[in-house]
């Protein structure tokens, strides 16, 4: 019947049931649901017979018998909807039962394309993680599969890769996101020969992302050369990788105290730090880092309500007053609000996306603006993190399972950390986007940036 029924209304309903049956009978339904390739661009299908073969993937023989069949391997549905979500299941369980599964699927694969499937899914069960550990039979189908990609080689930690990964990721002729990738993985796997290479990419490179995300992955190196070499050059470096020095500095104690010392000696530095960095200072709970914030900035702890009640009143009757130019708004938009919010199609997705956010309403616009912990969309909590390693993190959570958590802070770095090494996780009452933003435009802007924002369609 799965396999000939006509109504696609009957063959969710069988999905929906066949996580309910026995595995045997479960996996036979679903098997001949996944023959349908006329389904494979339905919006709920795919998913439903995902969670069939999730619910019986313990099943281990019956699943390895469905992928006997090379035709089987080669249906729409299974090659854009499972095997890279079946691979990941297996790998991130990290049972030696699973990672059999997980061998016996590499030995099965048909084609490269299916090979190529399942190792992007084996990549992105091991981000953050080492594959220290893993059984021979599985590295011999990871080597016969090609070895992965040089990301994956670098989690192994050979020798070889190392090297190739430190030649890579200096090669300004290479591709950008190639080398970001790789130095992401140097955040997440203990190198310390990388060091020198990602403190001379953070000062030096030409492209800012790359800056900025070996300032991210240097924060998984404890030792105090980096915050004295980062502290150095910070005035030299791009508004755009400014924000990953500031998390670098704050995220270790030992680094923030070294950082204040300087800006005590050169107080005009401080005007370069943003208010929501100095209260991730406090995080740490050090009485020599809160007397010094005390020192250079007095109390940080935010406006009271009666205050954002007449920032918002005048804010208001500023906008009202007379009409802005939503043009000049849009090039304002991209530089304050852009790095982190999505409008029509543009900007970043660090933070909420705001098309479908109701803009002609301007109390709660900029009640959301000037106060923006008073309503914190489910996602986008912000959670503080410490580290059996000292380290104090901060961000909304971009993604976690058993073993790793991703945190995505205001900078737009990814941090990933093991769940072995997390000491404390905690969600805070205090969004990571930082009050006072409006205050540093000048009347006109305002006016103009509202007019962008507020705008029912994007700009022609």
């Amino acid at each position: 019947m799965a396999g000939s029924e006509t109504h696609v209304e009957v063959r969710s309903q069988l999905a929906c049931s066949a996580r309910r049956l026995a595995a045997e009978t479960a996996l036979s339904i679903t098997r001949q649901l996944l023959g349908h390739s006329e389904d494979a661009d339905d919006p709920h299908l795919p998913l439903l017979l995902w969670w069939v073969l999730e619910e019986k993937a313990e099943s281990h023989e019956r699943i390895l018998a469905m992928f006997q069949d090379s035709e089987f391997w080669l249906q729409p549905l299974v090659q854009q909807h499972i095997l890279e979500r079946l691979m990941r299941r297996y790998a991130l369980s990290g049972t030696q039962e699973d990672l059999a599964t997980a061998s016996g699927l590499l030995e099965t694969a048909p084609d490269d394309g299916s090979r190529t499937k399942l190792m992007d899914g084996f990549e992105r069960a091991y981000v953050g993680r080492s594959l220290a550990g893993l059984p021979p039979r599985l590295l011999e189908a990871i080597a016969a599969s090609g070895g992965g990609s040089l990301k994956l080689q670098l989690r192994l930690k050979t020798p070889e890769a190392i090297k190739s990964a430190l030649a890579q990721v200096q090669d300004s002729k290479l591709k950008a996101v190639q080398r970001q990738e790789l130095v992401e993985v140097f955040g997440q796997i203990d190198t310390p020969e990388a060091i020198p290479v990602l403190l001379q990419l953070a000062a030096n490179d030409q492209q800012a992302s790359i800056r900025s995300a070996a300032l991210a992955s240097l924060q998984s190196y404890p030792e105090e050369q980096i915050g004295q070499q980062v502290i150095s050059f910070y005035p030299t470096l791009p508004p755009d990788a400014r924000p990953a020095a500031d998390s670098l500095l704050a995220s270790r104690a030992n680094w923030t105290r070294l950082w204040l010392t300087s800006i005590e000696k050169t107080p005009s530095l401080k005007e370069a730090i943003p208010l929501s960095t100095v209260r991730r200072m406090l995080l740490h709970d050090d009485k020599q880092i809160a007397a010094s914030i005390q020192q250079l900035w007095g109390s940080v702890q935010g406006a009271t309500t009666e205050q954002m009640k007449e920032r918002i009143d005048g804010f208001s009757r500023l906008i009202n007053s007379t009409t802005g130019n939503p043009y000049n708004g849009l090039q304002i938009f991209t530089k304050q609000c852009g790095k982190c919010h999505t409008l029509f199609d543009q900007g970043g997705e660090i933070g909420p996306n705001l098309t479908t956010y109701k803009r002609d309403d301007l109390g709660n616009m900029l009640l959301n603006i000037v106060n923006p912990s008073i309503e914190i969309r489910k996602g986008y909590e912000n959670f503080v993190v410490f580290t059996n390693d000292g380290r104090t993190l901060n961000g909304f959570i971009e993604d976690q399972d058993n073993r790793v958590v991703v945190l995505k802070g205001l900078d737009g770095q990814r941090i990933v950390v093991l769940r072995d090494e997390i000491d404390e996780m905690s969600a805070i009452r205090r969004s990571i986007m930082p009050e006072g933003i409006l205050e540093t435009l000048t009347e006109q802007q305002v006016r103009d940036l509202f007019a962008f924002l507020r705008a029912s369609q994007p700009l022609p």
